[in-house]
């Protein structure tokens, strides 16, 4: 299993994900969604948008280091359970947040129903993910640590990084000068 900040960021941008995926199949029409969404108390959705993709981005480069050492191999379905075990409460919560602790409300939302549905599909789906990341992040630094090359390259402190002046496909081009000014008539 990740470790508990993976966790934690892989659950958070699914909640959002889900959230997000409910409320366009609930309520395809942009107009109806996004007045629905407004009466609901979904203000601060653009800020949790953000912060949960950076949770989220978090999440992939935390297992993807992990994936550089010799730790074990996430499985699927106890990731999707702990995932799903995090997100259908959060969604739950977050709903009732936005409503002002309105069980009824929430639970008469059709969107609300079909998100907690899909908060169980997207953490199999993020499961299946961070497995993908870890497989394909080990099997690269398997494969340089074969070959005798450093898995992760960072530079040295006072190295300089040396960039052509000119890329090698473009050293052949001639050079363009800046467009001439529309004429005026």
């Amino acid at each position: 299993m990740p470790g508990p900040a993976a966790t934690a960021g892989a659950a958070l941008g699914g909640v959002t994900l889900a959230h997000c995926l409910a409320y366009l199949a609930a309520l395809p029409a942009e107009a109806e969604r996004h007045s629905h969404m407004t009466a609901t108390g979904h203000g601060s959705f653009p800020m949790l948008v953000a912060v949960a993709s950076a949770a989220a981005g978090a999440a992939l480069l935390a297992v993807s280091l992990r994936a550089l050492g010799p730790a074990a191999a996430l499985g699927v379905v106890p990731t999707a359970a702990r995932l799903a075990a995090i997100q259908v409460p959060g969604f739950a919560l977050l709903e009732l947040i936005e409503r002002r602790m309105g069980v009824g409300s929430a639970l008469a939302d059709p969107a609300v129903r079909v998100g907690l549905v899909l908060q169980v599909l997207v953490a199999l789906g993020a499961a299946l993910l961070l497995r993908g990341v870890e497989r394909t992040v080990g099997a690269v630094a398997r494969r340089r640590r074969r070959d005798g090359r450093a898995v992760l390259a960072l530079p040295r402190r006072g190295s300089t990084i040396s960039l052509a002046p000119r890329a090698t496909l473009l050293a052949a081009a001639p050079r363009r000068a800046p467009p001439l000014p529309l004429a005026t008539t």
